[in-house]
């Protein structure tokens, strides 16, 4: 009589749920902390030393303050510079730096928006559309 290879079935079986349940508890994970995966905000806040910093007060009790930086053109026919910095950085730190490298090499002026929440512009909360009206606000 052939050996019973019902025990394989029965491993297949208990792999599939131990990999299936693993997965989904990643994936859970995953949704669970997306914000803080995608907007990662360093701890310490930096104090731009190239340009003056400028901090607009919260429009209403759901926005954040909009904090820029701002170095001026050192000549009236020289144009302005609009920098969103990336993820994990912030005004005083990345923009502050080309900022102030653009305007002493090519005398161009420079202007960059802090997301919300980030830096100076706190209280607040981060999303897509919080750094869109956000950017919007800096510019107008």
């Amino acid at each position: 009589m052939a050996p019973s290879l019902s025990f394989l079935w029965t491993a297949g079986q208990y792999a599939t749920v131990l990999f299936g349940t693993g997965y989904l508890a990643v994936c859970g994970a995953l949704i669970g902390f997306q914000r803080k995966l995608i907007w990662m905000r360093p701890k310490e806040v930096a104090r731009p030393r190239s340009g003056a910093l400028r901090i607009l007060p919260a429009v209403d009790n759901s926005s954040a303050p909009t904090a820029m930086l701002h170095i001026p053109a050192m000549a009236p026919n020289k144009p302005t510079l609009v920098h969103f910095h990336g993820n994990s950085d912030q005004i005083g730190r990345g923009p502050d730096w080309i900022g102030g490298k653009l305007s002493k090499s090519y005398g161009l002026g420079f202007v960059a928006v802090e997301y919300p929440s980030y830096g100076y512009a706190t209280p607040g909360r981060i999303s897509a559309k919080a750094a869109c009206d956000t950017a919007q606000r800096a510019l107008e």
